[in-house]
Formats: structure tokens, sequence, C-alpha cells
């Protein structure tokens, strides 16, 4: 009975598990709520612009290349606001972006403590402002500026471009920001050191000369713990870039498990695509330190659990025996094999053979061996 009990209780749903069907559940009914919006507004808007040339009886071709605007005599020629439009965005962008990246690289790079201090609350304000406090703005400030300059009504390119320009400034400064910031310290540091960015070195030499000799390529990727790392799926991108498909193997893989379970489920899609293998290398960055926000969410370890259910071919590895890094890794296996099945809770025995033996061949491009059968009796 109790044994019974026990097994009913297993079987059931967990709380977390519980909670993560709710917020998937909540999360699709929310997106099909903002696809449903979207789409009524498009379909409204579709509706009252067609009913213009089907309705009305507009010419669509003098609609679109005349270039008389005048409704009391049913002349709508769209042609002059349509180029008035475009040509008002490029200059804006044009003028807006080396500002922007001018501005985004004093508060990452040149002063990140002070330079952010000043001008994040100042980008953060312009953000706020709504845009038709922008127009009235321009209408009261910059329209008669210009007029009392230029001459005319002050209404033209000049007058939209300097609106614009203001407006567009600091959603481009706080994308180029998170862009920059977003690159890791490490490719700073081998980019001062070498000349050129890692991914660099990868794409341009490493995978261009693999295929042009037919070799395995093995690439050391995410091992430093951070959600800000995405090599494995740049690998991969590139991988099937260069046809390289079942001839590179990523090594590590360890930030992999500081992304979101949504985006690892995507990652593990690509890397099948790209058939892209693993090589886990349990002890050689555990002792990588953590930080509040992972810490102790997961450890610094390759997230085999996860890979070889998703069918990605994972083998072991050490990365370094009895070297600077790691001086007391004394390439022993089977110490290996233990540390990454603790590690991951991952007990599948069958699975874990075959890492550590003929998936090891693999990543080296080594044909299988025959009659190799890991079935376990129990």
């Amino acid at each position: 009975m109790k044994n019974e009990q026990l097994e009913k209780e297993l079987s059931m749903p967990s709380k977390n598990s519980r909670l993560e069907k709710f917020g998937q559940v909540l999360t699709f009914l929310c997106l099909s709520l903002i696809v449903f919006i979207v789409a009524m507004i498009l379909i409204f808007v579709a509706q009252r612009g067609l009913s213009t040339f089907f309705v009305d009886g507009v010419n669509i071709t003098d609609f679109l290349f005349g270039d008389k605007w005048e409704p009391n005599s049913k002349t709508f020629g769209a042609l002059p606001m349509i180029a008035g439009s475009f040509i008002v965005t490029i200059l804006s962008a044009i003028i807006a972006t080396p500002i922007a990246i001018g501005a985004a690289v004093f508060m990452t790079e040149i002063s990140p403590k002070r330079g952010a201090k000043i001008l994040q609350p100042v980008i953060e304000l312009l953000v706020g402002i709504p845009s038709v406090v922008y127009g009235f703005i321009g209408l009261q400030v910059v329209v008669p500026f210009v007029r009392s300059i230029f001459g005319g009504t002050g209404f033209g390119i000049l007058s939209g471009v300097c609106v614009l320009f203001v407006m567009i400034l600091p959603t481009v400064t706080f994308m180029t920001v998170d862009s920059l910031r977003a690159v890791p310290r490490h490719y700073r540091e081998a980019s001062l050191a070498i000349g050129a960015t890692r991914w660099q070195t990868i794409w341009r030499v490493i995978l261009s000369t693999a295929k042009r000799l037919n070799r395995m390529v093995h690439v050391h990727v995410d091992q430093f713990n951070e959600s800000l790392e995405y090599e494995t799926e740049e690998l991969c991108a590139k991988t099937i870039e260069h046809g390289m498909q079942g001839k590179v193997v990523a090594i590590h893989g360890i930030s992999i498990a500081a992304h979101s379970r949504m985006y690892r489920r995507r990652l593990y899609d690509l890397m099948k695509k790209a058939d892209v293998m693993m090589i886990a290398c349990p002890t050689a960055w555990i002792d990588t330190p953590r930080s509040e926000s992972i810490g102790p969410v997961h450890n610094s370890m390759t997230p085999v659990d996860e890979l070889d259910p998703a069918g990605i071919t994972v083998a072991l590895g050490t990365d370094n025996v009895c070297d600077a890094m790691v001086p007391w890794n004394g390439g022993d296996m089977w110490h290996e094999l233990m540390t990454l099945a603790t590690g991951c809770r991952y007990d599948e025995m069958e699975a874990l053979a075959k890492i550590a033996t003929v998936n090891g061949r693999r990543v080296l491009g080594l044909p299988p061996l025959e009659n190799t059968d890991f079935s376990i009796q129990i």
C-alpha cells in the first residue's frame, strides 16, 4: 500500500512543473491576445485604406506617383509626402547614428561610471517624452527658428529632421549600449592581445581551413558560466554556413545552462540541425567563481542531462592535465565521468557508457566500433 502511494506521489506533477505549465499557458494567451489585437488593427487600417481605391475609385498609380494633393478637386497625389517621409527618416538616421554610437562608446568603454551616471538619466528622460510633445515643441520652437533663419513657412524637411533626430536618438543609443555591453570581457582582452576577435579567427581561418582539408574542428565555447555568452549558437550558424555539419565539435558549453529553458530548447534543435557535437570537461571549470545571479541555480558544468536526451552527441574530456589552470587534474577519466554524472544528476548508465567510449571516437572523427552493445542487465 505504501509503495503504491509512493509511486502515485512520484508520478504526480510537481509544484514546479505545474507552475511552469501555468506560465506557458499564460504566455501563450498573452501572445495570442497581442497577435489578435495587431491583426484587428491591420484589418481596420487595410479596410479604411483600401476603400479609397475600391470604393472611392481613386487610381492607385496616380495616388503613388502623383505630385498634387487637392482633395476638393478629387486629386490625390501622395508622392511628395511619401518621398518626404523617406528623406526625413534617412537623414535623421544618418545624423543620429554616429552621435548615438559615440555616446554609447563613451558610456561603456571610456567612462562607464561617470559617463553612464550623467548620460543615462538624460537619455531615459528623452525616451519618456511622448512623441506628441516632440511634435508640439517642433511646431512652437523649431519651425519658427527655421523660418527666422532660412525664411519661408518653416515647415519642411529640415524641421522634420531636427524633431525626428531627437526622437530616435535615445532609442539608437540604448540599442548600441546593449550591444556593446553584451560583448564578454575576454573578447576585448583577446582583441587587444592578437588584434582580432575570437570569432573572426574561427569563421575566417579555422572553419575555412578545416573544410578545405576535410578535418574535424574542435572549438572551445561558452566556458565562462555567463548568460551573455552565445558562442554555441554562433558556432552552429557558422557550421551550417560553411557546410561543416558533422565535422564540428564544441568543447565545454557550460554557459548553455545559464540561459532560459526556452532558449536551450531552440539551441538544441539548432545543434541537431548543424550536427554539432559536444565534449564535456566536468572538472575543467568547476572552480569558476559563482555570482549571486546564477548560484546555486546551476554549476559550471555542461548540461549533459539535457544535451544527451535531445539527441546531441556528447563525449568526455579533461581540457587540461596537470597544467597551470587546474594543476590537480590527473586526467583520470573515471573521475571525470563520476563528476559529470553527479554534477548533472544524470544516472542513465547506457548513455554514460557511450559518452565515455564510442562518442569519444566520433568526436575525434574515428570510425565506430563494430558489435558494441551497452545494454545493461539488471
